[in-house]
C-alpha cells in the first residue's frame, strides 16, 4: 500500500512525483506544437507574401518575431509563473498562439493594400 494519500503528490519514497511528470509532458507538448505551427507556415509564407506584393524581407521579419518575443517576455512570464502558476499561463499562451494562427489564415490582400 502507498504511504501517500494523493496520487498526484507523492512523498518521494513511493515513486515519481506525478504532478511534475504531467507538467513536463505538458511543456514538451507545448514546445512541439509551437514549433509545429511555425514549421507549417514556413514553406508557404514567402510565396504568400510575394503574392501580396511584399518583399522577402517581410518573411524574415515575421519569422524573427517569435524568438524576439520569447526573449522579451521571459522575465515577465517568470514573475507571473511565480504568482499564478505555470498551467494558467501555458493555457493563455496556447490560446494566443491558436488565435494568431487563425488570424494568419484569414489575412487577405485587402489588409495590406
Amino acid at each position: 500500500k502507498s504511504c501517500c494519500s494523493s496520487r498526484w503528490s507523492r512523498c518521494g519514497r513511493c515513486g515519481p512525483d506525478m504532478a511534475k511528470s504531467v507538467a513536463l509532458a505538458a511543456l514538451c507538448l507545448v514546445s512541439f506544437f509551437s514549433y509545429l505551427t511555425v514549421g507549417m507556415l514556413a514553406p508557404f509564407l514567402p510565396q504568400h507574401l510575394a503574392a501580396m506584393g511584399l518583399s522577402r524581407r517581410w518573411s524574415g521579419i515575421i519569422f524573427s518575431f517569435y524568438p524576439i518575443a520569447v526573449i522579451a517576455t521571459t522575465p515577465t512570464m517568470n514573475a507571473l509563473c511565480a504568482k499564478y502558476g505555470r498551467l494558467p499561463l501555458i493555457g493563455l499562451g496556447l490560446l494566443a498562439q491558436g488565435l494568431s494562427a487563425i488570424c494568419f489564415g484569414l489575412i487577405n490582400t485587402s489588409l495590406v493594400a
